[in-house]
């Protein structure tokens, strides 16, 4: 594979001149032995069920993006599709957490308010690798989550293409395009990519997550999080005058 692929131009620049520009910016690392690579992932608030091997997802946010400027969504995302739950308190996120256990495929679900990207307060995705294969799952989930009391038919549940990152960047994602010289250009970058060191900080247990998942729904006035806390609230009121 010839490092002339680095010469395409994607964004306005060579993904050369891009990849130069993430090193700079303290984005990448480039090594002496001409590998590329991300700083450690920051600790995430998400539940995860990992079940299938997927596409890796680290090498094509993490890397390709920086690559192509985010001016094209990878083509090692193509065929990603994501069935979408959005629970509006705690007590309902909650509850998603038997459904990805019922659900045979890949999930995660907790809070999404940090996301700069969406303004959904909570999120629970169901991963699929085909278009087809997310309507069948949609059906299991849509089902599963009518049938829960803490939820019900009134709480959405939908199919989006990918990460919502690309489609701010790159527009629709159904009007995404694919350069044919994509898919040799991905195999070089990613014979070139060295996974990002482990964080120092490791993933926090399901009880850690609960904790923080509680500071954020009082933080944003979910009431819900009392379920977890026996009642107990996470501050008193402080006391009102007239």
């Amino acid at each position: 594979m010839s490092e002339e692929l680095l010469d395409i131009v994607i964004g306005g620049r060579s993904v050369r001149e891009n990849l130069a520009a993430a090193v700079e910016g303290g984005f990448l690392i480039h090594h002496e032995d001409g590998t590329w690579e991300p700083l450690p992932d920051q600790p995430s608030t998400w539940l995860y069920k990992p079940l299938r091997q997927g596409p890796p997802c680290q090498l094509l946010i993490s890397f390709f993006s920086y690559a192509y400027n985010y001016s094209a969504v990878p083509y090692g995302c193509q065929n990603c599709y994501k069935v979408k739950v959005v629970p509006r308190t705690l007590r309902q996120t909650y509850a998603l957490i038997k459904i990805m256990d019922q659900i045979p495929c890949s999930s995660k679900c907790g809070p999404e308010m940090l996301s700069q990207h969406n303004s959904d307060l909570y999120g629970g995705f169901f991963y699929t690798f085909h278009l087809d294969e997310a309507r069948d799952i949609y059906k299991l989930v849509r089902q599963a989550v009518n049938e829960t009391p803490s939820l019900g038919a009134d709480v959405p549940v939908k199919i989006k293409r990918g990460c919502t990152l690309f489609e701010v960047h790159c527009g629709p994602s159904d009007h995404y395009t694919f350069l044919p010289e994509l898919p040799e250009l991905e195999r070089y970058l990613q014979s070139r990519f060295r996974p990002a060191a482990k964080s120092a900080t490791p993933r926090p247990s399901k009880a850690k997550l609960m904790m923080q998942w509680i500071d954020l729904a009082f933080r944003i006035g979910d009431e819900t999080y009392l379920d977890f806390t026996g009642g107990r609230r996470r501050f008193p009121k402080t006391v009102e005058y007239q």
